[in-house]
């Protein structure tokens, strides 16, 4: 539930999918912090928005124990933000204008319609919305219960947060790199201060990659950069597929069609056809639209089936069909990428990089710490009693 705690908080929870909420809750305080209230219609909206984002990025099973710890973790960021735009304004904090703009726009950009495989462009960024894109919004905020002008108060009540933030983190958390006086081109040097500490976190991670018996601990943050480091160091191949989709529960008619098309694609690459015109025409992945380019991945990415095959191919190769759960693919190898070795020169940037979100993320956790212990919070209803999850 780390995602709940941000050192920048912005309006990612408003306009999700409506939420039913019962007549006997609507308007009912389920905490207060300093006399002002949380409402359970706003947190059933918070959580439905968190369900909806989990259902979309996580296959993770959700047991009681699991809602019942992010039920918790969720109150726990409304009272931090309802601390934070107290103190944004009793600092007397004002969104400029044109900022508060940019975020209502941000939000209404969800709701412009592209045509499928098109990357938005500037003007797409910039226009307003159509009639139909504009009545989809209304309906949205009818859904939440809120007028226009309640809508854009959340988002200055949230952009509030963000310059409060700014002021009180970023500005007092010193940054990794020298002043490159406006040479972009020139390497950018870290501070004696942020050299070290890179340099220690490096011994670390290097120790790591030296252990024979090294095991991840998923939840720790170190064996995690090992993982990334081994990963973009290690062996890699950018290929090219084409996926014919089909998955193991289809009936055997439809799933021997399927097959029948991928080696039919097979013979007419045999044949000198192009590959990426034939992925751009057949293929059932995202990546059709790119001539079915994957780019580089290293070991341990892609699924086995598929991953033997690509390492095994040389550079300019084309696979036969090749069966995974996604269905019939036909993989071509563009290029391969020997491993390299750790070197502290190659890595201290990143590693500076994550030293100084941490040191930003402590600051922040101190800060609110700190508003917490000043606050007055009332808890008034076990979450674990008002669902079923």
């Amino acid at each position: 539930m780390t995602n709940f705690r941000r050192i920048v908080l912005l309006a990612t929870t408003l306009m999700v999918t409506p939420v039913m909420v019962s007549a006997e809750v609507v308007g009912k305080s389920i905490a207060t912090i300093n006399g002002e209230a949380i409402y359970m219609n706003d947190f059933e909206n918070n959580w439905q928005a968190y369900l909806t984002q989990q259902q979309q990025t996580s296959s993770a099973t959700v047991t009681q124990a699991w809602t019942n710890d992010s039920k918790s973790a969720l109150l726990d960021q409304m009272i931090e933000e309802k601390l934070l735009l107290q103190e944004a304004n009793k600092r007397k904090i004002v969104v400029p204008k044109r900022q508060l703009e940019e975020g209502v726009q941000q939000v209404k950009n969800r709701f412009k319609i592209l045509p499928p495989g098109q990357r938005p462009t500037k003007q797409d960024f910039e226009r307003p919305l159509t009639p139909a894109e504009n009545a989809e919004f209304k309906k949205e905020l009818k859904g939440q219960e809120l007028s226009e002008i309640e809508f854009e108060q959340k988002i200055n009540d949230q952009l509030k947060v963000v310059r409060l933030t700014e002021e009180e983190i970023r500005g007092k958390v010193g940054i990794p790199f020298k002043d490159d006086k406006g040479d972009e081109t020139a390497q950018r040097e870290l501070t004696g201060e942020y050299e070290k500490e890179a340099k220690a976190l490096f011994d670390k991670i290097e120790g790591k990659f030296a252990d024979k018996s090294y095991k991840p601990n998923p939840e720790n943050e170190i064996d995690q950069m090992v993982e990334v480091l081994k990963s973009r160091l290690g062996e890699a191949v950018k290929a090219s597929h084409i996926l014919i989709r089909s998955i193991k529960s289809d009936d055997a008619k439809k799933r021997q069609a399927a097959l029948e098309k991928a080696k039919q694609i097979k013979r007419e690459l045999a044949g000198g056809a192009d590959f990426d015109e034939l992925a751009r025409k057949n293929s059932d992945d995202s990546s059709a639209r790119t001539g079915g380019d994957l780019g580089y991945f290293s070991k341990g990415q892609m699924v086995p089936e598929f991953e033997r095959v690509a390492f095994a191919l040389p550079v300019g190769g084309v696979s036969d069909v090749v069966e995974t759960q996604f269905g019939y693919h036909i993989i071509k190898v563009d290029e391969k990428r020997a491993s390299r070795k750790l070197r502290f020169d190659d890595v201290k940037a990143d590693l500076a990089g994550y030293i100084y979100q941490k040191k930003m993320r402590d600051r922040f956790e101190l800060f609110v710490g700190d508003l917490r212990k000043k606050a007055e919070v009332k808890i008034l209803i076990d979450l674990k009693k008002t669902d079923k999850g």
